[in-house]
């Protein structure tokens, strides 16, 4: 008899939701299109579906313990209670976990996506053999999540580990959150392609200069062009990774926790943003805790989010 969960990724774009054993291994996984402009019945549809079919499919005496659900926003653990999650313009303020689990049966928890992806990191990634870590997602924005003693750190209302909203310039570019000088501003996909066209001009016999130029340069490019020594692409991953070391070196005065995960797609440049990034932490915090400080990627990628999801149902 094999016992599974069923992990749930709520994104912008998708809905992944994989059926996950206690090792880890993702034995069946579907995406369905996000119904975000509907109401949040659609998604619960969803879920109720695809965990029907993974059931069928499971061998004799063969079980699911239960479900968990990673959410864009601000989550409430009474009830798995989602408030105007971004990009999910239909929902408003839904106790996503009841409604799951009165539509499937089974025990449903829910948390922010950024936490689920730290826990999913600590459970079966980059983070099994660490107690304490910090996780930065770097994407079109940047998340994070915070674990402390192998179990997410939420603050005290749901919204700790919120990074991507630390201002490392107060009069810096206004941001969505209503801050100034997020560096989710500053290294967010968008922002590190427009830092680039701005750049470009310093270093115009790179192979990416004309595609910068005309705006059509992705983050990828440059981490293909840095391993080939490329000056500009090592430039600009440089500031990257220099600024989100700023950003680490709060984070780390704060909670004086010196592992640091990252993952997301920009991080796929890896030492080229993780070696600035370190630089500046060794040498601009404390001198106390600056020399204990580790940088590691992500290893799950994007099975990150329905892993976390799953191993929040094997810790209870």
């Amino acid at each position: 008899m094999s016992h599974y969960a069923v992990g749930v990724d709520v994104g912008g774009t998708s809905v992944k939701l994989a059926l996950v054993s206690e090792e880890g291994e993702v034995i069946e996984q579907t995406s369905v299109p996000t119904l975000g402009d509907e109401s949040p019945d659609a998604t619960v549809s969803q879920i109720a579906e695809t965990v029907a079919a993974f059931k069928k499919n499971l061998k004799a005496g063969d079980e699911i313990l239960g479900i968990g659900i990673g959410v864009p926003g601000v989550v409430d653990l009474d009830g798995g209670t989602v408030s105007y999650p971004p990009n999910l313009k239909g929902w408003g303020v839904v106790r996503l976990g009841d409604l799951v689990k009165k539509a499937t049966g089974y025990e449903t928890k829910v948390e922010n996506d950024a936490n689920v992806a730290a826990f999913g990191e600590g459970i079966f990634g980059s983070g099994k053999n660490h107690n304490s870590f910090i996780m930065i997602t770097l994407g079109t924005g940047v998340g994070g999540g915070i674990v402390i003693g192998k179990k997410i750190y939420r603050g005290m209302f749901g919204g700790a580990g919120e990074i991507g909203h630390i201002s490392i310039q107060h009069d810096g570019p206004a941001c969505n959150c209503g801050n100034r000088g997020c560096i989710e501003r500053y290294i967010g996909q968008q922002n590190i392609v427009d830092f680039a066209h701005q750049t470009v001009g310093k270093f115009p016999h790179s192979p990416l200069a004309r595609t910068a130029e005309d705006r059509r340069l992705e983050v990828k490019d440059l981490g293909l062009n840095a391993v080939k020594n490329d000056e500009f692409s090592i430039h600009v991953l440089g500031h990257v990774g220099k600024l989100l070391g700023v950003a680490l070196t709060s984070m780390l005065h704060i909670l004086d926790i010196r592992t640091f995960i990252i993952g997301g797609g920009v991080a796929g440049a890896g030492d080229f943003i993780l070696g600035p990034a370190e630089t500046h932490i060794k040498t601009h915090a404390l001198a106390s805790m600056r020399h204990s400080v580790k940088l590691i990627p992500a290893v799950l990628g994007n099975n990150a989010g329905v892993l976390g999801a799953a191993a929040m149902v094997y810790q209870n």
